[in-house]
């Protein structure tokens, strides 16, 4: 269930899509189980075994060449007192004096060596901001001080992609595996996977590279803080070559007689993107507009550029770039500023001064005219859908100023609005459902405007889009945009203002969005700057300044017409290529040469094999905070609906769900509920067309829908149809209204059907399922965390589809037929018949929303009033072990097993997060070379599970998998490492969350029929783990792995290969 919707966006990305009100097919079911994501596995988390504190002492740390370490001129730069513990760690309060740390937001001040340059304010945030420079490093630190409990970090260097060798991602994996101060196989997964974090990670864009984290604890901010800034000034990678060959690539040979084979974690994860026709449209319009440059290259690419893929060059990136007088740094919340401070500047940035010479950043010559180009999209001989062809109209914006750049946010809207002349002008060709714009500056050395098409499959010729975009400027630059779209994005964003302080982990947002423009500007106040460049829109009512900008994007010199296309085939091509690169390597080779080749492999497995770990970033077990009850909901009826409420304290904004009961639907009726749903919001109703149904509902909010339920418990464990709505309180009325009519009222139209059909069929396509959502998904079914319904229609719904698609385009009485369909779905779902709804809103706004709510259920339809509920047979496989087959270079791998109240225990999870940290990510990850791998849970369903992502292995990873349990007893484990992992544990417990996510988990918790001091017992008993609970934990691995249900979907060769690892292999396609 979520009731809260994503009506908030990233700071970064307003304006850049156009909200489609209702829910397209493959958007829409964003299908998670617990430790293997729908969409991604986390940045990896690395490893290590126990380290003396000896060898920890901070101290014997050797010079290196990127950041030279120096002692200051004078004693001690005037230092104000911090209280220091033993080991020089500040003692940070968890109420922070605001009085006291106000002079930092005081232009002009300073403090100890820091000057404070700049100073402003973000509302969206509810922060005071401080720009600060570090006198003697030259480093620029960005404050950003509000009341959020959760604490973030980020520091970012300006980092060029030189080659398409992908050498700066490959040095964000490497740099925090180790330093002198904290020596480990890999640190990063040591403070990723045993401290008390809510966001650790390490990012590279094609600018800059940053290393973000955040945190509840104050005391746990400064150990992450400090383990962060070791590995920045001392990094281990650049004395050990190993580190390079785990996390880049190795070349291996373990018999002269065996071929050449590569291995890497780097290489791995951008082999998955090989067949990826985002990341290739992405990489054509760089090369496109900026050929023979920095902006030409990207990351993602090594498989490209091999011969470039070396340990010197790893060198070469950090004596040049890792510099901190190169550098961003980005405190944000509610923290002790003046002692994180303090420490930063004894035991960091005092030590290491500007550089007299200055960084060099290659300068990027805009090439002049207009280009045209086209690119191939390598995919698999089978894959003949052409869905991710696109065509792309690209500007350079590298003559633009940051502030314009913020407005083409605005811009982007306003052309994307389904009222706009090019919107209109769409429409008549039957592109509009096809079409995006957007503006990307963030990764990017120059700002590029684009407008991109996907094709579908169709033959489109791409200058009928150059000439509609082209005629829609001249258009908006003499006349402006219609004054009724102005207003609606202006509510838009004032909502997204409201909603913003419910994101969590925000430092990964501010890094993206700040640090990346920073490195182009060096300015890091982005938002404020787009905080005024809004304003000044706002008080523009004759369009002055976006006419201004329709003008200055029609005068844009440099332009670039892409069509990027599919070509089948071309995938085993790359492969083929590698392979026959590594036989002609292997040929030109001394047989000395092969002989210390298979040295190196077995010197490096040796190496690997070691597990070093350091656990001295962690706090105490008894410095954890107490977890947080969620709200328990006051229940009351209204008629036949139960409402669970729950009181938040903003007073203007809400989030209400409405849940109805579809569950006497037959089974040859769930497709159509499908495609019910995805016409909702996207096509015209009976009162008003699309275009007036969209600016309505723009302007009152949101309106969101999906099928959820399946995790509720009687009496509500029935499959819902779930309506959210989300806005200001005062719209609730007329947003509730608007519902209705979407719901009950929606015209079945032709052109508008056809258009939804078309998209939601070439998103279906087999083709087009990614390995991760098809493990992912059938994994959920097997293991009984879903119905299995999600598994059903992804399986079936393209077939459905395309008879849809053929029946329109055939029969005349077609679309009469299909608009009877769907309003029988309409009518039997359309009562209130155990109907449920979730509110969260100010108390004041709860009464409101109820007093609406009751109306419109006095005016609904009763249903049968009895319990009947169909059954549904979702052909889930009854094997255990699973291969899919789809189109995709590499594995994903997703499996899990719920387990009896009485055997899931707080105590064996820190047992877990052991089996984690030493024996799953190590295995798969590092020896063998997954991108992704973990063990992960989910407390309140009391299902563990164990995942892998762009993995090249799958019968190497299932035997791994299988000796998990007997790792786990055989671990050499003390009872301090048991606190360290319990620490980790409590992460899963105690997580950020907004007053109307808290509220809406309070609603969840109801309705699944959990006990609302679950997590708090799960809690206290988690530090009741002793040594003697091994076994326990264990035997529950035991049966995770014994009684489990485990999916394996990717590349057909692969899984054919290993199809005896397998009860079932199988292809969607078949």
């Amino acid at each position: 269930m979520s009731i809260i919707h994503k009506i908030y966006k990233s700071q970064i990305n307003h304006y850049t899509l156009k909200k489609i009100t209702g829910v397209i097919l493959a958007a829409s079911m964003v299908i998670t189980m617990a430790g293997c994501e729908a969409t991604s596995v986390p940045e990896p988390n690395p490893i290590p075994e126990s380290v003396s504190e000896e060898t920890t002492a901070a101290g014997n740390k050797e010079t290196v060449p990127g950041i030279e370490e120096t002692t200051p001129d004078t004693e001690e730069v005037k230092r104000q007192a911090v209280e220091q513990d033993e080991n020089g760690y500040p003692y940070l309060s968890e109420e922070v004096d605001e009085e006291y740390q106000n002079d930092l937001f005081k232009e002009g001040n300073s403090y100890l060596d820091y000057k404070v340059e700049r100073t402003g304010t973000v509302k969206a945030l509810r922060a005071d901001t401080a720009v600060l420079k570090h006198e003697t490093s030259g480093a620029t630190l960005y404050l950003i001080r509000n009341d959020d409990k959760e604490l973030g970090f980020d520091i970012s260097y300006r980092v060029p992609q030189l080659n398409n060798a992908d050498i700066p991602h490959i040095f964000e994996h490497s740099i925090l595996a180790a330093s002198d101060k904290y020596p480990a196989t890999d640190l990063f997964f040591d403070m990723s996977n045993t401290t008390y974090n809510t966001f650790t990670n390490a990012i590279t864009y094609n600018t800059c590279t940053s290393y973000p984290f955040s945190t509840l604890s104050q005391g746990q901010f400064i150990k992450l803080l400090d383990g962060y800034m070791s590995c920045m000034t001392s990094p281990k990678v650049l004395e050990n070559e190993n580190y390079f060959k785990r996390e880049a690539l190795r070349y291996q040979l373990y018999d002269i007689d065996d071929p050449i084979t590569l291995s890497g974690v780097v290489f791995s994860e951008d082999m998955g993107g090989m067949t990826s026709g985002q990341d290739i449209s992405c990489y054509a319009v760089n090369e496109s507009l900026y050929p023979d440059s920095i902006m030409s290259y990207a990351n993602g690419r090594c498989y490209t550029d091999l011969e470039n893929l070396n340990y010197s060059n790893l060198h070469e990136v950090y004596n040049s770039y890792y510099r901190f007088d190169n550098s961003l740094m980005i405190l944000y919340g509610d923290m002790d500023y003046k002692a994180v401070l303090e420490y930063l500047d004894r035991e960091y940035l005092s030590k290491y001064p500007e550089k007299e010479e200055p960084v060099n950043i290659p300068e990027i010559v805009v090439p002049d005219g207009y280009v045209e180009t086209e690119y191939d999209i390598p995919v698999y001989e089978d894959d003949t859908s052409g869905s991710q062809n696109s065509i792309t109209y690209a500007f350079d914006l590298s003559g633009f100023t940051p502030e314009e750049e913020r407005e083409l946010l605005v811009f982007t809207a306003l052309m994307m609005d389904s009222s706009s002349v090019f919107m209109k002008a769409l429409r008549e060709e039957g592109l509009q459902w096809n079409t995006f714009s957007t503006l990307s500056p963030y990764n990017a050395w120059y700002p590029v405007y684009q407008v991109m098409v996907y094709t579908q499959g169709e033959d489109i010729d791409k200058n009928v889009i150059k000439k509609i975009f082209d005629d829609s400027l001249l258009e908006v630059s003499e006349n402006g945009f219609p004054k009724e779209i102005y207003d609606v994005v202006i509510k838009e964003r004032e909502l997204q203002d409201a909603f913003e302080r419910e994101k969590v982990t925000f430092i990964d947002t501010l890094s993206e969005a700040i640090a990346v423009p920073w490195t182009r500007t060096g300015d890091p106040m982005v938002m404020e700057t787009d905080e005024a460049a809004f304003e000044k829109l706002i008080q523009d009512p004759d369009q002055t300044r976006v006419k201004g900008l329709a003008k200055k994007l029609m005068e844009v010199d440099r332009k670039a017409l892409i069509y990027c296309k599919e070509k089948p085939g071309l995938a085993e091509k790359k492969e083929q290529e590698i392979e026959d690169y590594l036989k002609n390597l292997k040929v030109d080779m001394s047989e000395s040469e092969l002989l210390k080749l298979i040295e190196d492999t077995r010197d490096f497995d040796e190496w690997n094999e070691e597990n070093v770990t350091n656990k001295n970033t962690v706090i105490n077990v008894s410095d954890l905070p107490e977890p947080m009850k969620y709200d328990t909901p006051e229940i009351t009826n209204l008629g036949e609906c139960t409402v669970a409420a729950v009181p938040i304290e903003q007073e203007d904004i809400y989030s209400v769900s409405l849940f109805y009961d579809t569950s006497t639907l037959k089974q040859e009726e769930l497709f159509d509920l499908v495609l019910y749903l995805n016409l909702l919001g996207n096509v015209s109703t009976t009162e008003r067309s699309k275009e007036e149904f969209d600016r309505e509902s723009n302007l009152n909010g949101s309106i969101s829908t999906g099928l959820s339920g399946t995790d509720f418990k009687e009496p509500f464990d029935r499959l819902y149809l779930e309506v959210s709505l989300g806005g200001f309180t005062k719209d609730f009325s007329n947003n509730l209204s608007l519902m209705e009519e979407m719901l009950t009222k929606s015209d079945y139209k032709m052109e508008e059907v056809q258009e939804i059909v078309q998209i939601l069929k070439n998103n279906s396509d087999p083709s087009n399922i990614s390995a991760n959502k098809a493990a992912v998904t059938l994994a959920r079914a097997l293991s009984g965390t879903s119905t299995g319904f999600e598994y059903y229609i992804m399986k079936g719904m393209h077939d459905y589809l395309t008879g849809i698609e053929t029946a329109l385009s055939e029969n005349d009485g077609a679309i009469e037929e299909l608009a009877e369909r769907m309003k029988n779905i309409r009518d039997k779902i359309w009562h209130s018949d155990h109907m449920i709804m979730g509110i969260a809103a100010s108390p004041k706004g709860i009464a409101e929303i109820k007093s609406e709510c009751g109306k419109l259920i006095d005016s609904m339809p009763s249903g049968t009033g009895d319990d009947y509920r169909e059954s549904y047979d979702y052909g889930i496989p009854d094997e255990k072990r699973v291969g899919i087959i789809v189109s995709s270079p590499l594995q994903s791998m997703c499996g899990g097993y719920i387990l009896e109240d009485s055997e899931f225990k707080g105590r064996y999870l820190p047992f877990l997060e052991a089996l984690n940290d030493r024996y799953i990510i190590p295995e798969m990850r590092y020896r063998n070379g997954a991108y992704g791998a973990d063990v992960n849970y989910r407390i309140e369903k009391r299902v563990v599970s164990i995942g892998t992502s762009s993995d090249p292995n799958c019968k190497t990873t299932l035997e791994v998998l299988d000796e998990a349990p007997s790792a786990l007893r055989e671990m050499s484990l003390t009872g301090e490492d048991i606190d360290t992992y319990t620490v980790s544990a409590f992460n899963n417990v105690i997580k950020p969350m907004g007053d109307i996510s808290r509220a809406e988990s309070g609603i969840y918790t109801f309705f699944a029929g959990n006990d609302p001091d679950y997590l708090i017992k799960i809690a206290e008993d988690m530090k009741k783990a002793t040594l003697e609970d091994r076994n326990g934990a264990a035997d529950v691995m035991e049966k995770v792995v014994g009684d489990g249900y485990f999916v394996m979907a990717g590349n057909k060769a692969k899984l054919e290969e290993d199809k005896d690892c397998f009860d079932k292999v199988f292809s969607f396609s078949e």
